[in-house]
């Protein structure tokens, strides 16, 4: 891998070509030395070849690259940046990725004027784990700003070379990691922080995004009269009144502080600091950290028991309902906090099963896969997805029967991903049933 990474470093610096995009679109564009791998680009409001240009790299999980590029394209407009996103890097093996990016960089470095002391790596969720293994391994990464997931390797114990801006939602089953992430970068004296968001594990909102980006960029352009300083001052004012959580609210002013003086903010960050309310946070959040992750050491050893093909161990599916109300119970509080940690554990066991699933029915170990939908039928009885992942177990053993109930269940319950089941190669054998043919029209 090491390897690998460092060939893209080399090509950080090979800039030439000209570029005939308009800016402001979101246009798709080939690899000229593999056409097999794309990427979209959006380029900044009046765009040229003679400019340098800050770049943002994005990795969805998906290889969603267009629609990536689309949530952020204001910060081409707005902001200067060249926006970069993979069609290609997606979950899964990680060399599928590493030769997008390597296909990416080759490419982009040829034909847009980057500015090589401002390359930004972003990604959510399996893509951000993309974004730092490439900032581990390469030099010249200026920051990453990782949404929804950190590292996908051990965090080093030296001191980063790159900004880490970190977001997760308060609903997100790895918002505990990003927290631990950042302590364990601060203990390194790694300039990172983190910001939050209300909602679960998904793409940020742009405000917190903008933010982020904003921070680490204007850390490493180092100017006080940048003009791009009081966009981030808009930004990180209305960030506050927004928040609802005092650690919040003191986490941005932190955060602008890093980059300028402002006697203001402050005056107002030493007022929180001082306050019952921000204590009382404090010690909330640390409670509640230390009762998740037990929780979730709890609930990966009974994953850990259906991968284990341990039959005398295996929690039933009453055990797993149990849990559910037991998690359901903690809403009688009526506490934000405790709403958001319930909906991060069901969060973190849907997708635990979901993404285990997967990988075992991959692997035909057919057992496996039938009891991983087990717990995903306790939490989530009326998912259409649950529905579908039935019908590819029965697809894998030539199941027509119950594929087709499957499918009809799916459907019946919301599924309406008809391509996705068309191309489905599990289900080629299907072809030729009447009802599966319904079911595509």
């Amino acid at each position: 891998m090491k390897k690998r990474i460092r060939l893209l470093v080399t090509l950080l610096f090979l800039q030439s070509g000209v570029v005939s995009a308009q800016t402001g679109d979101i246009l798709t564009v080939k690899c000229n030395a593999d056409s097999t791998q794309s990427y979209s680009v959006c380029l900044p409001s009046n765009y040229s070849q003679t400019q340098k240009y800050p770049v943002l790299f994005m990795f969805d999980p998906a290889a969603r690259g267009k629609f990536a590029a689309g949530l952020y394209k204001k910060a081409a407009a707005d902001y200067g940046f060249i926006i970069i996103a993979s069609n290609n890097s997606r979950n899964g093996p990680i060399n599928v990725s590493l030769n997008a990016a390597n296909a990416l960089f080759t490419d982009a470095f040829r034909k847009y004027s980057i500015d090589n002391s401002h390359i930004y790596l972003t990604g959510f969720s399996g893509g951000a784990r993309i974004a730092t293994t490439i900032a581990l391994q390469a030099n010249g990464i200026a920051g990453v700003i990782a949404c929804g997931a950190g590292f996908g390797q051990p965090i080093p114990e030296t001191k980063l070379n790159w900004t880490f801006a970190g977001i997760a939602g308060t609903q997100d089953f790895n918002y505990v990691e990003m927290q631990q992430a950042i302590q364990q970068l601060q203990a390194t004296a790694s300039v990172s922080n983190l910001q939050t968001f209300n909602g679960p594990h998904r793409w940020p909102p742009e405000d917190v995004f903008y933010s982020q980006l904003l921070w680490s960029y204007l850390l490493h352009r180092k100017s006080a009269s940048d003009d791009l300083l009081p966009k981030y001052k808009t930004l990180t004012d209305e960030l506050i009144g927004k928040a609802s959580s005092v650690l919040t609210k003191a986490s941005l002013y932190r955060q602008y502080l890093a980059i300028t003086p402002d006697a203001a903010y402050s005056e107002k960050l030493k007022e929180l600091e001082a306050s019952k309310l921000y204590q009382d946070e404090v010690g909330q959040a640390k409670q509640l950290t230390l009762k998740e992750n037990a929780y979730q050491q709890k609930i990966a050893e009974a994953f850990q028991q259906i991968m284990g093909r341990n039959n005398t161990e295996i929690k039933s599916k009453g055990w797993w309902k149990s849990e559910l109300a037991s998690l359901n119970k903690m809403l009688l509080s009526h506490k934000a906090a405790d709403s958001n940690y319930i909906a991060r554990q069901k969060a973190f066991i849907t997708a635990n099963a979901s993404e285990s699933f997967g990988n075992y029915l991959n692997a035909k170990r057919y057992d496996t896969a039938a009891e991983l939908l087990t717990v995903s039928e306790a939490f989530e009885p009326d998912n259409p997805q649950v529905f579908y992942r039935h019908a590819l177990l029965a697809a894998s053993t030539k199941d027509e029967d119950n594929a087709i109930y499957y499918l009809e269940q799916a459907v019946k319950h919301g599924f309406a991903n008809k391509g996705q089941m068309r191309n489905e190669a599990s289900f080629d054998f299907l072809k030729g049933n009447t009802k599966f043919q319904m079911l595509l029209n």
